[in-house]
């Protein structure tokens, strides 16, 4: 059996495709992330799996930063953690935690969102568990690299505190 192409190699095929369309790809790209949706299972689906693959290209290398930041997914994911579905909000603090991860690249166009880090603040308050598991994960993230947030994200102490005494081993850890 011959194995097929890795994640990685995918998500490479993926980015030559997108930039080899020159900058109508990165447009394309952009536009369908930014897309203003009506709620119903079919947008949240979209939404879903927008944020999964933001989050899937910055998860398998670094190295795809400089091509998400130019294709400017950071304000469309920033807009998908007031969404009214939980699964969304979730999939969306996975995508900001894993693009906080590596490189300090999206903290100052994160801070130029209107109400972005209100907004991840109140994900880890949640009835989700998943949403304030990956709340605590961009969070956390979001102060690893330089002090920029630190007096911002000095709110999220008590979100978080209440988050260590949960019972999701997964969210304490990024608590």
């Amino acid at each position: 059996v011959t194995p097929g192409p890795t994640n990685a190699s995918l998500a490479q095929q993926f980015v030559r495709c997108i930039t080899g369309m020159g900058s109508d790809g990165v447009r394309l790209l952009a536009a369908t992330l930014a897309l203003p949706r009506q709620p119903g299972a079919e947008e949240v689906e979209v939404e879903v799996k927008s944020a999964a693959m933001v989050a899937h290209l910055a998860r398998v290398s670094k190295e795809h930063y400089a091509f998400l930041d130019a294709a400017g997914v950071l304000s469309p994911i920033c807009r998908l953690l007031s969404c009214s579905s939980t699964q969304v909000q979730a999939k969306a603090c996975s995508a900001l935690g894993i693009l906080f991860r590596h490189s300090h690249l999206f903290y100052t166009p994160f801070s130029l969102v209107v109400g972005a880090t209100e907004d991840l603040i109140n994900c880890l308050s949640d009835p989700d568990p998943d949403t304030c598991k990956f709340a605590a994960f961009a969070v956390g993230n979001l102060g690893f690299h330089s002090d920029q947030f630190y007096t911002t994200i000095a709110r999220a102490i008590g979100p978080l505190l209440l988050i260590l005494e949960g019972s999701s081993l997964k969210a304490r850890a990024n608590a």
